[in-house]
């Protein structure tokens, strides 16, 4: 009896290895044969045979920095594709996975928030229809081509880097990507779950999680009657994250037939974001003006349809993932949550023509020409600050504001002309630094807007301590401008300096007086050696840096940092380069600078609450300083946080790192006989294949 019992476990246990067995097979023949099919798309032959079609030229200098030359701009956009997919393929592949909605498709569930945003905004139906190509001009479609030409050229030669089933790349998915960046700028997200929970008092949506983007940017110009030189001075400092799809590229373009530029592009775009020409320039900061209202509908006026998502299983194995979509009669999106349902109205709707913009603001030769382009506005936000070489200087607190004289349910922009503008004031001095349009000439600034409330109110840090240097009577220089831009202190009048002032007035716990002590001898400075830094850093970590608002009673922050550093670190004063760190695998460098100081850093914060390390992830990436003078381009110069490529063999890797901690600038080269002196690569495409 034991031996038969144990003779047909021993046959179910054969059985169930086999029926496994045979599961596992099916998988791995299924997982084969969606991975055959995915990649029928992928030829590297026709890719690489596209090069064939543009005359472009390549030259990497001593740093890897583009320079790219071709006899008109189609060619130079292929170029711009080639050389960008080179460097940065697998960023770009990440963002198109996101602009396609099939984030959980290759993530699995970290993806699934994105995708159902995208599903419900209805991102793709009018550029599946051909309607958004239909609204563009011929040339800015054939540049949108000419680039992914150059991005599927590329990974047709690097077919081991390739993801074969993402290819070929689209110019429809460039469009996606420009539409949703543009809502994520501006905080489309943030605002949403925002005022949806405040309908429903305080509850959370589930189904949104926010994108976070960069929380800062600086831009600063200085007209030539404040300049010892009499000279234009400009700052272009946008925040980004140092690694990814939206970490900064830098390249220089110019093409025969007039196109020239030199700055930061998005690994897949074909157009500038912030730089400068021979003639002008200008930076830009995030902004986030009231764009997007929410108001609940009855539920007899909502349309519910059909939408999923495909959700990774095991590596080519997708499943798809059914999901309730809801729209009103008029097509617009309706967030179903808990049996109620809200409209949504925000800025930036249906508008996909931002590359057109984006493209002529590059082509203008002066800041009037510049801020024609704004006629047709169709960027949703962005505060500008734009200078050039005759002397104008300008700031546009952009947005497509809607007009929200009849309430809520609005269905127009104001004109371009109602948002926040000024033009060479008497100061001689703008500053951007993400805040309110009524701090840009001088702090507390006055004057009269259009619906004011939906603007930000607050100012930060960055805007203090610019002015303070700045401002006033005295005569500056491009020494005034680099030492402001890479200054680490905080201002005596800042919410921060204020926070820890008020709390050092209350009675202090004996359990908390070392750490006391430390922050009263702090100087209020993020510079490397700083031994109050560290303390003083993780203290002000309770104050939004976005909203200038407290989240934290001071004493409750205090005990947090005391034992986060006694126990992680052994040390209340470590000095500030042992915290704060750029970090490349294993390799890692102190360097100065906090969030909200006008040298910015921002770190990733659960490697502070694990480790007592702050690992900088964002902030201060490329940025550059141009002055004019007589009338021309006298001299720029440029650096990045890490180097030109991602690519782990390269030499142009982490090769600027030891400068950017040093605060050493390079200069930038626009004359083609200086750059093919210090080639280190030129590329031909159209002869390589």
């Amino acid at each position: 009896m034991e031996d038969s019992a144990v003779s047909k476990k021993s046959s179910w246990g054969l059985l169930t290895a086999k029926i496994l067995g045979g599961l596992v097979v099916v998988m791995l023949a299924t997982e084969q044969f969606l991975f055959f099919v995915g990649s029928q798309d992928f030829q590297p032959q026709v890719f690489r045979a596209k090069a064939q079609q543009y005359d472009v030229e390549i030259i990497r200098d001593a740093v890897g920095v583009p320079h790219i030359y071709g006899e008109n701009d189609f060619d130079v956009a292929f170029g711009l594709g080639y050389a960008q997919a080179q460097d940065r393929l697998e960023d770009i592949e990440e963002a198109i996975i996101m602009y396609r909605g099939q984030s959980a498709e290759f993530n699995g569930s970290a993806g699934l928030s994105a995708d159902y945003l995208i599903q419900l905004l209805g991102v793709w139906e009018p550029l599946e229809s051909g309607y958004v190509e239909a609204q563009l001009p011929v040339a800015t479609l054939a540049l949108l081509q000419a680039y992914v030409d150059g991005l599927n050229a590329y990974a047709g030669t690097d077919v081991k880097r390739a993801t074969p089933e993402l290819y070929p790349i689209s110019r429809r998915d460039l469009l996606a990507g420009f539409h949703l960046q543009h809502l994520f700028f501006y905080g489309f997200d943030e605002q949403l779950k925002s005022q949806i929970s405040e309908q429903m008092q305080g509850a959370q949506v589930a189904q949104l999680q926010e994108h976070s983007l960069p929380i800062g940017s600086n831009a600063i110009a200085i007209a030539p009657a404040r300049t010892s030189t009499n000279s234009t001075l400009l700052l272009w400092n946008s925040h980004q994250p140092l690694r990814g799809p939206l970490a900064w590229y830098e390249a220089h373009i110019e093409s025969a037939s007039g196109w020239q530029f030199y700055g930061g592009f998005f690994p897949g775009s074909p157009v500038p974001f912030i730089g400068f020409n021979e003639h002008m320039g200008w930076g830009v900061t995030v902004n986030k003006p009231n764009l997007l209202d929410v108001f609940e509908l009855p539920e007899d006026e909502v349309e519910r349809y059909g939408c999923s998502v495909s959700f990774k299983i095991y590596r080519a194995l997708r499943v798809p993932l059914p999901l309730s979509c809801y729209r009103d009669a008029e097509g617009r999106p309706v967030l179903e949550q808990d049996g109620r349902y809200f409209q949504l109205r925000y800025a930036g709707a249906g508008e996909y023509r931002q590359v057109d913009q984006w493209y002529q603001l590059s082509q203008a030769e002066s800041v009037a020409q510049w801020r024609t382009v704004f006629d047709d506005n169709r960027l949703a936000s962005f505060a500008f600050i734009a200078a050039d070489a005759s002397g104008d200087i300008l700031y546009r607190h952009n947005a497509l504001m809607p007009n929200r004289g009849d309430g809520d349910q609005w269905s127009e922009y104001l004109p371009a002309a109602a948002v926040p503008e000024i033009a060479n004031p008497s100061t001689g001095v703008l500053v951007a630094t993400n805040q309110s349009p009524w701090g840009v000439r001088q702090l507390n600034d006055t004057f009269s807007v259009s619906q004011a409330q939906d603007y930000q109110q607050h100012t930060n840090n960055r805007a203090m301590r610019a002015h303070e240097l700045l401002s006033g009577e005295q005569i500056l220089s491009w020494d005034h401008l680099v030492n402001a831009k890479y200054d680490v202190k905080f201002s005596d009048a800042s919410t921060q300096v204020q926070y820890i002032q008020a709390g050092l007035s209350q009675e202090i716990p004996p359990s908390l007086a070392a750490a006391a002590t430390v922050l009263s001898d702090w100087d209020y400075q993020a510079d490397q050696p700083n031994r109050g830094a560290a303390l003083g850093v993780c203290v002000l970590g309770a104050i939004d840096t976005q909203t200038s608002t407290v989240s934290k009673p001071f004493l409750e922050q205090l005990a947090y940092c005391n034992d986060l550093l006694s126990t992680k670190l052994g040390t209340l004063s470590p000095s500030w380069g042992q915290v704060n760190r750029l970090v490349d695998g294993g390799n890692f460098w102190g360097v100065s600078g906090a969030p909200d100081t006008l040298r910015a850093m921002h770190a990733d914060l659960d490697d502070y609450d694990n480790y007592g390390l702050r690992r900088v992830v964002a902030g201060d990436g490329l940025h550059g300083f141009v002055e004019w003078r007589h009338g021309r381009l006298h001299r720029a110069e440029v650096i990045s946080p890490f180097g030109q490529s991602i690519a782990r063999l390269t030499p142009f890797r982490t090769d600027q790192t030891p400068m950017f901690i040093n605060r050493q600038l390079r200069t930038v080269l626009m004359n083609r006989e200086d750059i093919e002196q210090q080639a280190t690569q030129v590329i031909l495409p159209k002869t390589y294949y």
